[in-house]
């Protein structure tokens, strides 16, 4: 359900951008897919890292790269070509998201001794 809840956040954001300048939205946009995708890996990557018998360095290495190919290229690509995405929104939107898991991170309680 949060999961569709930020899918909702993100398209209204978006709507609102679009108003302003198409490039803000497509920057916007590319940067949450990104993010999104990256989520998606992660959790296939974890799933791998917690069996012991699937994981290797190499794929390690590998999940590596493709986090630093899915953060970066987008961003440069950006700045490379800011007449067609902007970089500030693409930014913006791996900002927020860091922002929002810290702010998640504040509010939950964790259970460190085991104990409820």
């Amino acid at each position: 359900m949060a999961k569709k809840i930020q899918v909702g956040v993100i398209a209204i954001v978006a709507m609102i951008l679009m108003f302003f300048d198409w490039r803000m939205t497509l920057g916007w946009l590319i940067g949450w897919a990104c993010l999104l995708t990256l989520g998606f890996f992660r959790e296939k990557f974890y799933a791998v890292m917690l069996d012991e018998d699937q994981f290797t360095v190499g794929k390690y290495i590998r999940y590596i790269i493709f986090v630093f190919v899915i953060l970066w290229l987008p961003l440069l690509l950006a700045f490379m070509f800011p007449n067609a995405i902007n970089p500030y929104a693409l930014a913006a939107s791996y900002l927020i998201d860091r922002l929002i898991l810290f702010m998640s991170g504040l509010f939950t309680k964790e259970n460190k001794h085991g104990t409820e």
